[in-house]
């Protein structure tokens, strides 16, 4: 699939399965290292993470899909470009284009309201997030209570 992926990608549009799918793709080829297909060994990786970018914000947030765009946002904002398959440059303008995404109110929402629930998803990206990762959705840095509490349901 990772082969043709860039060629899927144009075909994204409204097809929530298939933007949702390859956003988890996407999320696999950037921590497989040594185990198959790569962000860094993948010649289309910008234009893929562009055009995941571009759908899921038509396609408007649910909590797995900011859970997906929050880790590729975290690999953008750790590693080097190569090991995204991007140039710096490209690296830097596509992790503002997922901070930008995950900061809009809407995505905000979606995501506090799953951390209160408790989440797992959203409970380990905000105890559990890079330092360089800053989201409105989870103030103060990795771990500062974020945990959503049993009884209270406070944050």
């Amino acid at each position: 699939m990772a082969a043709r992926l860039h060629d899927a990608v144009e075909e994204l549009g409204d097809d929530e399965e298939l933007a949702d799918h390859t956003g988890r793709l996407l999320r696999v080829m950037s921590d497989c290292d040594g185990m198959g297909a790569t962000l860094a060994r993948y010649p289309h990786a910008a234009a893929v993470l562009d055009a995941y970018v571009r759908a899921a914000r038509s396609l408007g947030p649910t909590v797995q899909r900011f859970s997906t765009t929050a880790g590729l946002a975290q690999d953008l904002a750790v590693k080097p470009p190569e090991a995204v398959g991007c140039r710096p440059e490209q690296r830097d303008a596509l992790r503002g284009a997922y901070v930008s995404l995950l900061d809009r109110e809407e995505w905000v929402r979606v995501a506090r309201d799953a951390l209160a629930a408790g989440d797992a998803r959203m409970v380990r990206l905000a105890d559990h997030r890079a330092p360089e990762l800053v989201l409105r959705a989870f103030p103060g840095p990795p771990g500062a209570g974020h945990t959503a509490r049993r009884g209270g349901g406070e944050i």
